[in-house]
């Protein structure tokens, strides 16, 4: 995803910023890629998830955003 918008010239190395919602895993592959590629890398995730990622997401190099906890009253607020 990141080669083909690099290779379509929609992003570039330290210009673009890459921005993930996450819940950690996909975050933790993204700022490996981004960071050894020369992007800044921002990850939002809510507060309920691990601390455990949190950190490990920090320590890698990502710039992270912790909203509030979801609460989820129905499983259509996430349509």
């Amino acid at each position: 995803m990141i080669e083909d918008a690099e290779e379509k010239g929609l992003i570039s190395p330290g210009v673009t910023t890459l921005v993930e919602p996450t819940s950690g895993n996909l975050g933790l592959g993204l700022v490996l890629i981004a960071l050894s590629k020369g992007y800044r890398f921002v990850a939002v995730m809510p507060g309920q998830y691990s601390l455990d990622k949190q950190i490990l997401l920090r320590y890698m190099g990502a710039e992270l955003f912790i909203t509030g906890k979801i609460k989820i009253d129905n499983l259509f607020h996430l349509v």
